[in-house]
């Protein structure tokens, strides 16, 4: 299982049992083999575009930004910084609730941090079949 904290600034909080629920949801699609930790910030845009433009050098906000540990044997997992007005505008745009799509770029930001792109078509592929299976989707 994955344990989490998660430090929320910006927008409405999201229950325990959310990140539980979800977090259970990729575990369990993933078969991780051992316990990891997740740390988890909601930012406003302000803060997204300050950590978006020091960290990838865009000067833009973006919805998620995922920081992974460098130590191959760590049980720290990394971080993500999920900004929420920008999750609630895609919430809007794709037609689903805000919970919906927190548990999109949870999933998404956990594959990153568990080394899945989206750059390269066979991966990109790989990580999309994922993410939807785990939102079950497929």
């Amino acid at each position: 299982m994955i344990s989490f904290a998660v430090n929320q600034t910006s927008g409405r909080a999201l229950p325990k049992r959310f990140w539980e629920t979800w977090l259970r949801r990729i575990d369990n699609a993933l078969k991780l083999s051992k316990q990891l930790h997740l740390s988890v910030g909601i930012v406003g845009e302000t803060r997204m575009r300050n950590l978006n433009r020091m960290y990838r050098g865009q000067d833009r906000v973006t919805d998620i930004l995922s920081f992974g540990d460098q130590e191959p044997d760590s049980d720290f997992l990394g971080e993500l910084i999920i900004c929420y007005p920008r999750a609630r505008q895609q919430a809007r745009q794709f037609g689903h609730s805000v919970e919906r799509e927190f548990a999109v770029l949870l999933i998404h930001g956990i594959l990153h941090l568990l080394g899945y792109k989206h750059d390269a078509t066979p991966e990109a592929d790989k990580m999309k079949r994922l993410e939807q299976r785990i939102l079950g989707l497929k």
